[in-house]
């Protein structure tokens, strides 16, 4: 919550407040997801709403560190689709998270 009071610990380690913390990275818009590395640095960050596929994209982009190897979330997140599709399996990219998951 980007307006609130409640306390956190950025990866740098510095204790302050959402509501701050959101200011200081200029964040502007709600939802925003920001991620950052091991050492703290900001990754990439989505101030939109986005459906399933581009949300979980998203922090697999990051977790998995496949934004050092390919630094398009695009072509990576096309990648991806691709590779699900060669898996028989259904990519629907409009997909609300409370809508069932089909197979082709």
């Amino acid at each position: 919550n980007m307006w609130a009071n409640t306390p956190v610990v950025t990866p740098q380690g510095k204790v302050t407040n959402a509501r701050d913390w959101a200011k200081a990275l200029d964040i502007k818009y709600a939802p925003s997801i920001v991620l950052f590395n091991e050492k703290g640095r900001e990754v990439i960050r989505s101030e939109a709403f986005f459906k399933v596929f581009h949300t979980q994209g998203i922090f697999t982009y990051v977790s998995s560190g496949a934004y050092v190897k390919e630094p398009s979330l695009q072509r990576y997140l096309s990648a991806k689709a691709e590779h699900m599709r060669e898996q028989g399996r259904d990519v629907d990219i409009w997909r609300m998270v409370d809508e069932p998951v089909g197979k082709k």
